[in-house]
């Protein structure tokens, strides 16, 4: 008898595999090829809803709104390169380079080359439960 193959939403997931975190440096990568401007990126677990989202802050929200940055990562993540990632818009979050815990995030954590996993603490007054945090643009 055959077993059929389970697929989880990456939203659904309550743990987050090294390859999301890597799928989601490709993705930012891309974005940056494609002349997206990045000022920071974080996976961060929501309780509620449950669920895993990559949050992306960028000028393009303040500059031509969040549907324009939406619109500008599904091109990307529709592109060739991009269908191999196995992220979908609804695994994405834009936010404002401004937003108080972007902000609170660059304050807080040292400068480094590599993702920083946090989790349990508060950040400019967010709680986060756990985050893995990109290096900064």
């Amino acid at each position: 008898m055959d077993k059929a193959t389970l697929v989880v939403p990456l939203g659904a997931r309550r743990h987050l595999e090294q390859a999301d975190i890597d799928a989601g440096a490709r993705l930012l990568d891309l974005l940056r090829a494609e002349g997206f401007p990045l000022s920071a990126a974080l996976w961060r677990y929501l309780p509620e809803p449950a669920e895993w989202r990559l949050f992306i802050a960028s000028p393009v929200v303040d500059e031509a709104g969040p549907r324009r940055a939406y619109e500008r990562i599904l091109q990307v993540l529709r592109s060739p390169n991009g269908q191999d990632l196995g992220l979908d818009l609804r695994d994405t979050s834009v936010v404002r380079p401004e937003d108080p815990l972007i902000r609170a995030l660059r304050r807080a954590l040292p400068t480094s080359s590599a993702p920083i996993r946090i989790s349990q603490g508060a950040y400019g007054g967010v709680a986060i439960d756990d985050a893995v945090v990109y290096p900064f643009s």
